[in-house]
């Protein structure tokens, strides 16, 4: 079953789920062993980025897209959700990194508003 929050950020896109999910897997994935956050399966969809250790609110939580070519493990399984508690900021108009935008459990699951940083792109 698909996320409705997901379906409802991609229509703000205006594309399909199908165009998202080409667009997800046409990037490489870097396999990077981060030490804030690990890749599981998630209750939501898929798998998900889970915090390793507790995440403050504004931390550095790791590189997202690299040269505008490769997607590390964060910025492929980070799930959507309305009300996010990461975003991904720009430090070029190729990198991206992910910020805690709030204090961020040990266990606690990883999430990111697809359509803010695709339509609102802030940079650092």
């Amino acid at each position: 079953m698909r996320d409705t929050n997901l379906q409802i950020a991609l229509g703000k896109l205006e594309i399909t789920i199908d165009e998202m999910w080409e667009m997800t897997n046409k990037c490489e994935v870097l396999d990077i062993d981060f030490t804030s956050v690990v890749r599981k399966e998630s209750n939501i969809h898929g798998y998900g980025m889970f915090a390793k250790k507790n995440i403050h609110d504004e931390e550095f939580v790791g590189i997202a897209f690299v040269d505008g070519r490769y997607k590390t493990s964060i910025g492929r399984y980070t799930n959507h959700a309305n009300n996010p508690n990461v975003k991904f900021l720009y430090i070029d108009n190729k990198n991206i990194i992910a910020m805690a935008v709030e204090n961020i459990k040990e266990g606690e699951e990883l999430f990111v508003d697809y359509s803010s940083h695709t339509l609102n792109p802030e940079f650092l």
